[in-house]
């Protein structure tokens, strides 16, 4: 099986016939490799950054290996950046409750 292939039948299989398993798997992924990287103590703005660089060059890659379109696109790149950007926006507002402490 080749990698367009493998991401073809990621593409098109759904979870409960609802939810996109290339979703599933994006969010997860992201939620992963930010995990990870703030376990070694890694800014989180660093970590965002290389996240989205990163998900940036799967994507260009995708548009080259298979019939991927732009909203397929935009749309894997939000759900991957949507646990890294929550939590830090969760820890931008928990420093400021401490401050206003």
């Amino acid at each position: 099986m080749s990698y367009g292939q493998l991401m073809r039948y990621i593409s098109s299989e759904k979870i409960a016939g609802v939810l996109p398993l290339d979703w599933v798997l994006h969010f997860f992924l992201g939620a992963i490799f930010t995990i990870i990287l703030l376990k070694f103590r890694i800014r989180f703005l660093f970590v965002i950054l290389t996240l989205a660089i990163l998900e940036i060059i799967k994507e260009i890659f995708d548009f080259r290996s298979m019939t991927a379109t732009y909203t397929e696109a935009i749309l894997d790149f939000v759900v991957t950046m949507t646990f890294p950007v929550l939590l830090y926006v969760t820890r931008l507002i928990k420093e400021k409750v401490r401050e206003d402490d």
